[in-house]
């Protein structure tokens, strides 16, 4: 017996399906073949929406660093702005300064 087959059969409430039957594996009489469920097709399902939900959670996890890096930037700007108003006002007071001490000298 493969693994899969252990699986199905010691596990037989992972199949969905009318009245499967672990030992036969067949479906019930007078289904068609078109309505009949694979025995594995819930196991796979469950795989996809696993993989469906990582995709996800990745997609949100980027979305946040991508977030966190144009909050960033823009601190980073914030403060370089910050920055060059404080040297131009700095400046402006030496500049005020030397004016004074000018007219200081002329007087």
């Amino acid at each position: 017996m493969n693994d899969s087959t252990h699986l199905l059969t010691s596990h037989p409430t992972l199949v969905s399906g009318p009245a499967y039957s672990p030992k036969s594996r067949t479906q019930p009489t007078g289904m068609p073949p078109s309505q009949q469920v694979s025995p594995t097709r819930p196991i796979l399902q469950s795989i996809l929406d696993t993989e469906a939900t990582t995709i996800t959670a990745s997609n949100d996890i980027s979305h946040f660093f991508q977030q966190s890096r144009v909050y960033e930037i823009e601190v980073q700007s914030r403060v370089h702005e910050t920055e060059v108003q404080s040297r131009v006002h700095e400046i402006e007071v030496q500049s005020r300064v030397h004016e004074i001490e000018v007219q200081s000298r002329v007087h």
